[in-house]
């Protein structure tokens, strides 16, 4: 919330006064790091509803609800991406290449993507693109595919990952929908741990 306000509240400023100028580099790092968050949001909520796919038990109340806030985080993470562009590229109306790609008719989402394949750089442009796509959420997963790793593709794994998200909600939720599927985190953090050999044994480190 913090986050969106600041975005908003730069906006109105350079609204009102365009000859304000902003650090490019700090807008850069700002647009990777939210650009990496849509894409996990997106990661794990597509590792949640295989899983629920793949088995029936694990599509509980507490799975339903994981999802649902996984898909509003991405969302609010995109909205957040859109209006740092529009900080980043202050000469171009990100507002309407983000409805264009995200609500409009089929026209004007391809008019989005040709603006926007031509005012970024190619890779970040591909990765906005792929997010925004308008096909299932596993196939827009495969344009974060250029950005590096975007966490664990297994369920057990995952579960424990959102335990340590900032997120209280997340993480109350994860825990209770572990306990649902009658899931031990403390068996999946020791399997998580790095083993190493030291004086002929194995020891956890």
């Amino acid at each position: 919330m913090i986050r969106y306000k600041c975005l908003r509240g730069l906006g109105g400023m350079l609204a009102a006064h365009p000859e304000l100028r902003l650090h490019p580099a700090r807008l850069d790092a700002v647009v990777d790091r939210t650009l990496r968050a849509s894409f996990r949001a997106l990661h794990a909520r597509v590792v949640l509803e295989r899983g629920g796919r793949e088995r029936e038990e694990r599509r509980t109340s507490s799975h339903k609800l994981l999802v649902e806030l996984l898909r509003d985080k991405e969302r609010f993470a995109i909205e957040r991406l859109f209006r740092t562009l529009g900080l980043r590229y202050p000469a171009e109306n990100f507002r309407r290449i983000y409805v264009g790609l995200t609500a409009g008719t089929a026209d004007e989402r391809s008019s989005a993507r040709e603006l926007l394949e031509s005012l970024l750089p190619k890779q970040l442009g591909g990765a906005v693109l792929g997010l925004t796509d308008d096909v299932d959420a596993e196939q827009r997963l495969r344009g974060g595919a250029a950005i590096g790793p975007l966490g664990p593709d297994s369920y057990a794994a995952l579960l424990l990952e959102l335990t340590r998200e900032p997120s209280a909600t997340l993480r109350s939720l994860a825990v209770s929908h572990a306990r649902e599927i009658g899931l031990d985190l403390a068996e999946s953090v020791e399997a998580s741990v790095p083993q190493t050999q030291a004086g002929g044994g194995t020891h956890a480190t």
